[in-house]
């Protein structure tokens, strides 16, 4: 997985809490909770893949540690570039270190600052 750092510690909201994510980035893959995300994952790319069977792009607001585009990418295998951002660094450096797959991309930012070009017939 590559990592890009264009977008580093862009404006947040002043109520979200990225410390809370730091704090469980060792733990947030086990457990009940663990579960949890990966259930929803699951249910997620169960929808966007038919939607949109074909993409060459996915962008993932909030990856996390990345489980959702791994998943993506297992489901996608013509995807060209899968990219996620997170404000939490810790979640992307487990994001970053989950994976081989070139295609994977992910970065430190927030929603209300995307670092990738938006372009609707592009980004699934």
């Amino acid at each position: 997985m590559r990592r890009r750092w264009s977008c580093l510690w862009p404006v947040m909201p002043e109520k979200r809490d990225v410390a809370a994510f730091e704090r469980r980035v060792a733990r947030y893959e086990q457990g009940w909770l663990g579960r949890f995300h990966r259930e929803l994952a699951e249910r997620v790319a169960a929808l966007a893949v038919p939607t949109h069977p074909a993409p060459s792009r996915i962008l993932n607001v909030g990856c996390g540690t990345g489980y959702l585009l791994r998943v993506m990418a297992s489901r996608c295998p013509g995807a060209l570039e899968l990219a996620g951002i997170d404000p939490a660094p810790g979640m992307i450096d487990v994001a970053a270190a989950s994976t081989a797959d070139e295609r994977l991309v992910v970065e430190v930012g927030v929603a209300e600052r995307l670092p990738f070009p938006m372009l609707p017939s592009t980004w699934c």
